[in-house]
C-alpha cells in the first residue's frame, strides 16, 4: 500500500512539473485543474436584428 501512495505522489509531482514547464500556472490564468464554474455566456443578437447592408 505504501508503494502505491508513493507512486501516486511521484506521478502527481511529475504532472505538476509538466504543467509548470508548459506555462500552465494560475498566474497566467491557466490551470492544470478543470474550472469549477463555466464562464458567463455572452448574449448574441439574432441575425434578423441586424440591419441589412445596402452595399453589394
Amino acid at each position: 500500500m505504501v508503494n502505491v501512495i508513493q507512486l501516486i505522489k511521484y506521478c502527481w509531482q511529475q504532472y505538476i512539473d509538466w504543467c509548470d514547464r508548459m506555462g500552465l500556472t494560475p498566474d497566467n490564468r491557466r490551470s492544470c485543474m478543470p474550472r469549477l464554474a463555466d464562464p458567463e455566456l455572452i448574449k448574441q443578437t439574432k441575425l434578423a436584428d441586424k440591419p441589412e447592408s445596402t452595399e453589394r
